[in-house]
C-alpha cells in the first residue's frame, strides 16, 4: 500500500513530531511512502533552524521518499525568495514545487493522510472506493 502525507503543522507541535512518528510506522509495517508534502507552517519542518528538520531530513534520506514543499508556503515562510528558489534555511532533503505535485500524489497514493489544520483535497482510500 501505498500513503502519501501531507503536514501542515509546525515543527514545535506535537502533531509534526505525531508524522514523522505515523510515517516511521508505515515503513516498519511495510508499506511505501509515495512523497510527504509540507503545506503551510508544515513548511518550517524543512527549515534547518528547527531541530525537528534533520530528523526528518534522515528518515527521507534513510527511506529514499520525496519531501516537497509548497512554492507559496516557502516563500512565506523565506524558505524560497519571490522566484520560488530555495534559500540557504532550506534543508537540503527538501525541494520546492507547486500544488500539482500535491494533487498528482492524491491520485497516485491509496491512502493520503493529513497531518495540521489545513484541509487537502479530498482524502481517499483507493483500497476500498473501488479506484
Amino acid at each position: 500500500m501505498k500513503f502519501s502525507i501531507v503536514v501542515s503543522a509546525h515543527p514545535h507541535s506535537a502533531v509534526a513530531e505525531s508524522a514523522l512518528h505515523f510515517c516511521r510506522e508505515v515503513i516498519e509495517q511495510g508499506f511505501s511512502i509515495e512523497r510527504i508534502f509540507y503545506l503551510g507552517q508544515g513548511t518550517l519542518n524543512a527549515c534547518i533552524e528547527h531541530e525537528l528538520s534533520l530528523k526528518w531530513q534522515q528518515f527521507i534520506v534513510l527511506h529514499s521518499i520525496d519531501a516537497v514543499c509548497c512554492t507559496a508556503s516557502a516563500i512565506e515562510n523565506k524558505l524560497a525568495n519571490e522566484l520560488g528558489k530555495s534559500t540557504s534555511r532550506l534543508n537540503q532533503s527538501f525541494h520546492i514545487a507547486g500544488l500539482g505535485q500535491l494533487i498528482e500524489m492524491h491520485a497516485n497514493a491509496d491512502r493520503v493522510i493529513t497531518f495540521g489544520d489545513k484541509l487537502c483535497l479530498i482524502e481517499q482510500d483507493k483500497a476500498t472506493s473501488g479506484k
